[in-house]
C-alpha cells in the first residue's frame, strides 16, 4: 500500500485464485466457433516443428551414409577428400611461389621451437 491507502501495480499480494474454473468456461466459449481454426493451428504448428528437426537428420543421413572417397580427386569432382600428395599438388598450383617458401620457413621455425617450449 501506498502512504495514501491506495494500491500500487507492484503490489505482490495474491488477489484471487490463479487458475479460475468459471472464467475457463466462457472463454472456452468464445472460442468455439474458431475451433477448425485452432485445431489446424496446433496442427500445423506441429508439422512445422517436425519438419525444422526433419532437414538437420537428412542431412546427417545423407553425409553418413557413404563415407567420402580418400584419393586423388579434388572435392569439386565430387565426395571426396584428398590425399596428402593430391593436396599438395593442387596447393602448389594455386600458390605463389613467395607463399610455398614462407609457409615452408614458418613450418621449419615451428620445429627448431618446438623442443625449447615444452621446458
Amino acid at each position: 500500500m501506498t502512504p495514501h491507502g491506495v494500491g500500487s501495480a507492484h503490489d505482490e499480494e495474491a488477489v484471487g485464485a490463479v487458475y479460475d474454473h468459471g472464467l475457463a468456461k466462457r472463454l472456452v466459449r468464445y472460442l468455439r466457433p474458431y475451433l477448425k481454426e485452432i485445431v489446424l493451428s496446433v496442427a500445423l504448428l506441429l508439422a512445422i516443428s517436425l519438419l525444422e528437426v526433419a532437414g538437420p537428420y537428412l542431412t546427417k543421413v545423407a553425409t553418413f551414409s557413404k563415407p567420402p572417397e580418400i584419393g586423388d580427386k579434388w572435392p569439386a569432382e565430387g565426395y571426396f577428400i584428398p590425399s596428402k600428395r593430391a593436396f599438395l599438388a593442387e596447393f602448389e598450383k594455386r600458390a605463389s611461389p613467395n607463399t610455398v617458401q614462407r609457409l615452408l620457413l614458418t613450418v621449419a621455425e615451428a620445429k627448431t621451437a618446438a623442443p625449447s617450449a615444452g621446458h
